[in-house]
């Protein structure tokens, strides 16, 4: 019985000591590999939510722009049609005193010439004006009128 209940002591003590070695050995590496995977796919979502943000950031930028470049061209086109309705008046004027031999060719030409030039940047404007109506409806999803 003596024998017995040593050899079993021994037995168990072996055993403790090899399940204790495997025990320690494998969970140790499994939970450092598991811990440095999450902190890999931890920086992996702080990258994502970095990037998420930058990409928010830009758009607000470029709706932001879109936006100001709209309200000046709007602004800039109330000028143009002001001004384009005057210089028309002007060529008007001009051709009436040029029949009447009051004016030359060349203020008429001249005149002519204001105007033409103000029938471009009109255009121009209202073409800008349209173009970045458009973009700020495309960048915001948000139709206007």
């Amino acid at each position: 019985s003596t024998t017995f209940q040593s050899f079993s002591t021994l037995n168990s003590s072996v055993t403790s000591q090899y399940l204790l070695g495997v025990n320690i050995n494998m969970p140790i590496d499994f939970l450092v590999n598991r811990k440095n995977k999450i902190a890999i796919e931890q920086l992996r979502v702080n990258e994502l939510d970095q990037q998420k943000e930058i990409a928010k950031l830009e758009i607000i930028q470029e709706i932001t722009e879109y936006y100001y470049k709209v309200k000046l061209n709007y602004s800039l086109l109330k000028v143009q049609a002001d001004k384009l309705q005057v210089d028309e008046l002007n060529v008007l004027m001009t051709q009436k005193l040029f029949y009447k031999g009051e004016s030359s060719v060349s203020e008429l030409s001249r005149i002519t010439e204001i105007y033409n030039k103000a029938q471009i940047d009109f255009e121009i404007t209202k073409i800008e004006y349209q173009k970045t109506i458009f973009l700020l409806q495309k960048a915001t999803g948000i139709t206007l009128q």
